[in-house]
C-alpha cells in the first residue's frame, strides 16, 4: 500500500467501531518508516488543567521503550508490540522531516512574514483538531536536522527532524480521544 491507498483505508475506516483497522495501518507503517510503541491510554480529564496534572503522571504521548533515539539513525527492525499508539521516528531511518503546526495562524503569520508560501505539496496529516504534521523528505545534503522545539517563540510549530516522532496516523490522541 502506498500513502495515498494508506490515507483512503484510513478514511474508509476510522469511524468503525472495531479498531482491527488501525492494526493494518500500523503494520503498513512499519514497512514504510522506523516506528516505535508510544504509552498507551488516553487522559481521563476533559480540561487543559487535567489532562496536564494527569501528563505529569504519566505521558500518553511518550515512547514506550528505552533509548528510542536511535531508531532515528537506525531502522527499527523489530515489530513493536502494538498499543493503541505508533510513533514515527523522524530522520535518516524513516526518510523524513516533519513540521509540527499547534498554532495554525501563527504558523501562517510566520509563512508570509518569511515569504514562504503556505500551500505545500506534501502529505499532511491532522494530528488533532486545528493542528497538523507537513511530512517532507529527509535532506541528504550532509547536514543533521535535529529536532528543534520552537517552544513558546510565537512560531505555532516545532521541527521533528533527527531525534525526534510524531504520532502516526491511526493513533488515538491521548488528550481528544479521537483517531
Amino acid at each position: 500500500m502506498n500513502l495515498v491507498e494508506l490515507k483512503e483505508f484510513i478514511d474508509a475506516h476510522h469511524c468503525s467501531d472495531n479498531a482491527s483497522w488501525q492494526r493494518v495501518v500500523f503494520d503498513e507503517l512499519f514497512e514504510m518508516f522506523s516506528v516505535i510503541p508510544i504509552v498507551s491510554g488516553v487522559y481521563n480529564g476533559n480540561s487543559p488543567e487535567e489532562i496536564a496534572a494527569e501528563r505529569k503522571e504519566c505521558d500518553r504521548k511518550a515512547a514506550a521503550i528505552p533509548k528510542w533515539e536511535q531508531f532515528c539513525t537506525e531502522r527499527n527492525t523489530t515489530r513493536p508490540n502494538w498499543g493503541d499508539k505508533i510513533g514515527i521516528c523522524t530522520g535518516p531511518a524513516s526518510g523524513i522531516l516533519v513540521v509540527d503546526v499547534d498554532d495554525a495562524a501563527a504558523f501562517e503569520n510566520f509563512c508570509r512574514l518569511n515569504n514562504i508560501d503556505k500551500n505545500f505539496r506534501t502529505l499532511t496529516v491532522q494530528s488533532s483538531p486545528g493542528k497538523f504534521h507537513l511530512f517532507f523528505k529527509f535532506p541528504v545534503d550532509g547536514m543533521d536536522y535535529r529536532n528543534r522545539s520552537q517552544g513558546n517563540s510565537g512560531c505555532g510549530f516545532d521541527i521533528r527532524g533527527n531525534g525526534g516522532y510524531v504520532l502516526g496516523p491511526g493513533s488515538i490522541h491521548p488528550a481528544s480521544k479521537s483517531f
